[in-house]
């Protein structure tokens, strides 16, 4: 690994074994490990003594249980779809404007614009942005929401996406009062329950439920 330049760097962990590798190349495998436990891997460090910066994009991260993505996927990229338009049910109010989607399409929060909800079952669904034209294979969507909840009691959210009328979600996740980040991941499309294509992506709607 050369500094200043990118390198693509994989690596795997059971309880007995580690495999690295660097664009796509193997350059570790140990299979042996006895201590039955791998609990951290570092893959990044500096020399003891001296500093180093390390610059990291298109990070995934996996594990072994379901069918789909556990092992390796090869040199990936990650893609920000951002919202880019209304689409029905709009039940969330609207904290300035008519347009729901232009609050909640920033990069990086800003927290003077937001949608909100106070009650149960409102569900709000939003148009994303393409993806590029060169991208064909897709591993999974994960969504990404910044939010609160404003009083003492129950304040579960659920992300999900809408795939041709079948919506998928996260079952709702509880709230703190502080602002915090919310992930929801979809490995498969909910309309076929296989391999997201890039059509189905395209036309993919983002669903917000107040769930409690």
């Amino acid at each position: 690994i050369t500094a200043g330049n990118w390198v693509f760097l994989e690596a795997r962990m059971t309880p007995t074994a580690v495999i690295v590798r660097v664009n796509r190349t193997e350059v570790l495998n140990i299979t042996s490990l006895t201590n039955g436990s791998v609990s951290q891997f570092g893959i990044l460090g500096a020399t003891f003594g001296s500093s180093s910066d390390w610059w990291i994009d298109d990070m995934y991260c996996l594990n072994s249980t379901g069918s789909h993505n556990t092992t390796f996927l090869g040199d990936p990229q990650v893609y920000t779809l951002l919202p880019d338009g209304d689409s029905t049910p709009l039940d969330w109010a609207n904290s300035t404007g008519s347009a729901s989607w232009s609050l909640i399409d920033e990069v990086g929060p800003n927290t003077t614009d937001y949608i909100e909800s106070d009650t149960v079952g409102d569900t709000t669904e939003v148009t994303l942005t393409d993806l590029p034209t060169n991208i064909t294979n897709i591993y999974g969507l994960q969504t990404y929401a910044y939010m609160k909840k404003l009083d003492a009691g129950a304040g579960d959210v659920s992300q999900g996406l809408d795939s041709g009328g079948s919506v998928d979600d996260d079952g709702g996740q509880s709230l703190s009062t502080d602002y915090a980040y919310y992930k929801a991941t979809f490995e498969v499309d909910p309309a076929t329950a296989g391999t997201w294509t890039r059509t189905a992506v395209n036309a993919a709607k983002l669903v917000i439920a107040r769930t409690a």
